[in-house]
């Protein structure tokens, strides 16, 4: 099965599919990885964490 790929050195798409094999191999791939649209693809997409807090206090509230 052939995949859509990216370079993780230069971060750039590559131009062409490569075998799923090849992802993460040693030697032939090591500096390959999947791209998100592919890893989505793959399996279900992880829960997003809740929003923090942005906030800030203000100087002498909530002290007594």
């Amino acid at each position: 099965m052939l995949v859509d790929a990216y370079d993780n050195r230069t971060g750039k798409k590559l131009p062409n599919r490569v075998p799923a094999k090849a992802i993460g191999h040693p030697v032939v791939g090591p500096h390959l990885s999947r791209t998100p649209r592919s890893k989505a693809a793959g399996k279900k997409a992880a829960p997003s964490a809740p929003a923090k807090s942005t906030e800030t206090p203000v100087a002498g509230e909530g002290k007594e």
